[in-house]
């Protein structure tokens, strides 16, 4: 028996509705970056990025509640506690202060190999969209093996499974993630930007991609994307990287983009269908709604997880 269930019927089929599901995506997007790219080389790009940001994260926001893809999924589980400390911990304070150690990180490499300050592997007559690009294929990269990893490796399993410890689907839960799984990504992906050069600019781009990557890959809307499907990661795809049935959840790892899911063959689309159930195994025995515990989960899964 296949182990899907249909998506509930939200809306009809009107021309506006249809128009809608197809333009949001590449309209936030394209707004997102023109806007950030206004301010690229002013004194105000840092305030401008925030800004730019979380306006794409509430304009998602508020379209879950108008154009939802499941409504049971906007429905409160009493998950809003480990969502917020986390997008607080992590998205705000953790991300900051990355922001600020990653140059720090590259100095100290450049002295440690002997490389000039201004070492720079990217060619300089290198255009801004094809830098970005090249950024955001080595931080996808790296984010696809080792979130991958942590799903095949037992061993890495327990850091990553705060971001499952989810029922539902919808935008805050996105930013549900270990403090320490958030570092080693940027440890391998980020930094390795730095040590070839890439430009602030790039970089600075790159987070407002992130931005609306994880907006659009949890959020509770109806979208459609068809093509778009094999390009990035989106909700179509995501929704099913949270089934509980390993088979489904063992797939669409990628971060922003989905090439290297289709590269590597862990590419899954079925766009009119939903994972009968989201979450993780042995989740009776999982703090589910307690993020301070899930916190130490990773130095305690055998005694709280495996022995029980």
């Amino acid at each position: 028996m296949d182990n899907v269930k249909a998506l509930p019927h939200t809306s009809t089929r009107s021309l506006p509705a249809v128009a809608f599901e197809w333009l949001f995506f590449p309209v936030l997007s394209i707004s997102a970056i023109y806007a950030t790219a206004q301010y690229l080389y002013s004194d105000q790009v840092e305030l401008a990025t925030l800004i730019i940001s979380t306006s794409v994260l509430l304009i998602t926001m508020l379209f879950e509640r108008i154009h939802p893809l499941n409504p049971q999924w906007n429905q409160y589980r009493g998950d809003l506690g480990p969502d917020f400390s986390s997008l607080v911990l992590v998205g705000v304070f953790m991300e900051g202060a990355l922001k600020r150690m990653g140059p720090l990180i590259a100095l100290y490499l450049f002295l440690a190999m002997g490389l000039p300050q201004n070492y720079r592997l990217i060619p300089d007559s290198t255009p801004l969209w094809a830098e970005t690009i090249l950024v955001l294929l080595i931080i996808e990269l790296a984010k696809y093996g080792f979130h991958r990893l942590g799903h095949e490796h037992p061993k890495w399993w327990p850091l990553h499974s705060v971001h499952h410890s989810v029922k539902r689907m919808h935008l805050l839960n996105g930013f549900r993630i270990h403090p320490l799984y958030h570092f080693c990504t940027f440890l391998l992906g980020v930094v390795p930007c730095y040590l070839i050069g890439a430009s602030a600019e790039a970089l600075i781009l790159n987070s407002v991609i992130l931005a609306i990557g994880g907006s659009i890959q949890h959020c509770n809307i109806k979208l459609r994307y068809g093509w778009l499907n094999y390009i990035f990661n989106t909700n179509e795809l995501h929704r099913w990287h949270h089934s509980k049935n390993i088979s489904e959840g063992n797939t669409n790892y990628g971060a922003v983009l989905i090439v290297y899911d289709v590269l590597f063959g862990t590419h899954y689309y079925r766009p009119d269908a939903s994972p009968v159930e989201l979450g993780i195994s042995n989740e009776e025995h999982y703090p589910m709604n307690n993020y301070w515990k899930q916190l130490l989960i990773p130095f305690r899964w055998k005694s709280q997880i495996l022995d029980k």
